[in-house]
């Protein structure tokens, strides 16, 4: 088996270990925590995203983009990022007053005074992320999420049945990431040494400058929306948007950030071969689009009923900003992957000046509809990217001198059986055609439903396109 093959298997593993393990603990949480005190840990949350925009995948990226590294890379990037998320936190305990003053909520000071404590663990994780990444090395990775969200879930839930609320969200961060560092640094088997070296620092920043301003991009496009429904409207709505934008980056990352951890490394190593990485982009689009599809557009679907159903009735005012949101991430799911690519092809500064303009287009977006609620919030960040989304698309053609309109013709079935599937679930639903008795068994009903829809339509409208599904099933009947 080859090693991305190996890498996508132990990607997937990682990934939905990660999730699944997440939107547990996630669902204990919300049954047991306030939507004000979700809240206070979001607004919070703000700073350490901010934090994280300057620790999180800048100079690791650069350490997995590069074809030679040298060991003095990997220690000037380990003591770059120590002192950053030194200051970092730092910062986050003597800026707490400030944000707590600006959103009128005293309460979230001494939560990001403690909280801010995760951009150090976050800096010192740096590379021995970035060598397991190297190595394809996903087996490692989804041990660091099966330990460090049981550990983080134990933390988080205990406090939460004790009774300590807005700390139970605290607490489950700052013990996950603790745990993260723990085996990352165990698997990696790298431990830095007592010597820097600012040409090799130089070296990595060169790359880095373009992935920071990419994250800057990335900061704005996920949080502005959160400052704005923080100062505009209450700590309580920003728990509720925070919850149903939570449930689909989970879900987004289950499906695309599969595919896109193996995907990066991918296509670095072939980043001189168009051809080869002409093929691989396309076979990945086409699982990607095939699977991600259906999954957002089921969500929105049958989101009126697994609401309720899995985080209680307080969290119904989530529906429709998670109906919005699921459409947004099946976008997101096509220019993730866009962006892996032309990030290893080297074009950085491409990608961050597409996330940029994506970024201040969110913030007019934002400013308009921030007075108007939580949902409005959520249509102008879908309204903005669907206008940004031809640009990433002509990247990718540009680079890989694809044919875009043959290239376009892939997301056609997809989208069109998932957009049918999802008015079939809710004109069924409409008519009373689900049980109304109980809430899991109407569910239970619209997925099964969605599922079968989905299948029919796309066997229909492209048949050739879903052989690598069926193929399993074939090769465990075949065999003796």
């Amino acid at each position: 088996m080859s090693s991305a093959k190996q890498g996508m298997i132990w990607s997937a593993v990682n990934t939905w270990t990660n999730n699944v393990l997440s939107l547990a603990v996630v669902t204990l949480l919300a049954r047991l925590v306030s939507p004000n005190e979700f809240g206070l840990v979001a607004l919070a949350g703000i700073y350490v995203a901010f934090g994280q925009v300057f620790i999180s995948d800048t100079v690791s990226e650069a350490l997995v983009q590069r074809n030679l590294l040298d060991p003095a890379h990997l220690d000037a990037a380990f003591w770059v990022m120590a002192l950053l998320g030194v200051v970092a936190t730092v910062a986050g305990v003597a800026g707490a007053p400030l944000l707590g003053a600006v959103f009128s909520e005293p309460a979230v000071v001494p939560i990001l005074q403690i909280i801010s404590l995760r951009l150090l663990f976050d800096s010192l994780m740096t590379v021995p992320t970035a060598l397991l990444l190297r190595r394809l090395d996903f087996r490692s990775l989804a041990k660091r999420s099966l330990v460090a969200n049981i550990a983080g879930g134990a933390a988080g839930v205990g406090i939460a049945l004790a009774g300590g609320g807005a700390w139970a969200l605290v607490a489950q961060q700052l013990v996950n990431a603790a745990a993260t560092l723990a085996v990352l640094s165990a698997n990696a088997g790298w431990f830095p040494r007592l010597t820097f070296s600012r040409a090799h620092a130089r070296d990595l920043i060169a790359y880095s400058s373009f992935t920071g301003l990419s994250r800057l991009g990335y900061f704005l496009v996920n949080n502005v929306d959160r400052i704005l429904i923080g100062f505009f409207v209450t700590s309580a709505a920003l728990g509720v948007y925070s919850l149903a934008k939570r449930v689909t980056e989970m879900m987004h990352a289950s499906i695309t950030g599969v595919v896109v951890a193996v995907a990066h490394p991918h296509f670095a190593r072939e980043q001189n071969d168009i051809g080869r990485l002409r093929e691989a982009l396309t076979a990945m689009m086409d699982k990607t689009v095939l699977v991600a599809f259906p999954a957002f557009f089921g969500l929105a679907a049958i989101g009126t009923d697994v609401v309720p159903l899995v985080f209680g009735a307080k969290w119904d005012a989530a529906v429709p900003v998670l109906q919005v949101l699921s459409i947004l991430m099946a976008l997101y799911a096509v220019s993730t992957l866009h962006g892996a690519l032309v990030r290893a092809m080297g074009r950085a500064g491409w990608w961050s000046g597409f996330v940029n303009l994506t970024s201040a287009l969110y913030v007019v977006g934002f400013v308009v509809a921030g007075p108007h609620g939580i949902v409005a919030v959520a249509a102008s960040s879908l309204a903005m990217f669907a206008l940004v989304t031809p640009l990433h698309f002509w990247m990718v053609a540009r680079l890989l001198g694809l044919r875009l309109a043959r290239y376009v013709a892939l997301f056609v079935a997809p989208l069109v059986a998932s957009a049918a599937m999802s008015l079939l679930i809710v004109l069924l639903r409409e008519r009373g055609y689900f049980p109304a008795a109980s809430l899991f068994g109407r569910v239970a009903a619209e997925i099964a439903v969605g599922m079968t829809a989905y299948a029919v339509l796309i066997i229909v409208l492209a048949p050739g396109r879903t052989r690598w599904l069926i193929a399993p099933f074939r090769r465990s009947a075949a065999a003796p």
